[in-house]
């Protein structure tokens, strides 16, 4: 599944709210059944978005590390000597 940016968010925002309402919400309310049943759905794309998102960033970070590596070595170090 290829998510967008602003799914990454929403999804993350989503499981925030989620857990936070379990926090908030008496043990007796009838919603916790439906939140924690929402958030097992919800579980699977959370974590494949993040994972979406790590690995993206891995590639930048890749491709910074490969461009600087490439400038620093088709530009050999100029030492001056006195």
């Amino acid at each position: 599944m290829n998510f967008t940016p602003e799914f990454i968010v929403f999804y993350t925002r989503l499981w925030v709210d989620y857990t936070t309402l379990l926090k908030l919400l008496p043990s007796s309310s009838p919603q916790i059944r439906e939140i924690e049943i929402s958030l097992q759905r919800l579980k699977p794309r959370v974590e494949a978005a993040q994972k979406q998102e790590t690995a993206e960033m891995l590639g930048k970070l890749k491709g910074l590390g490969n461009t600087i590596l490439g400038a620093s070595i088709s530009r050999p170090f100029n030492k001056t000597e006195n």
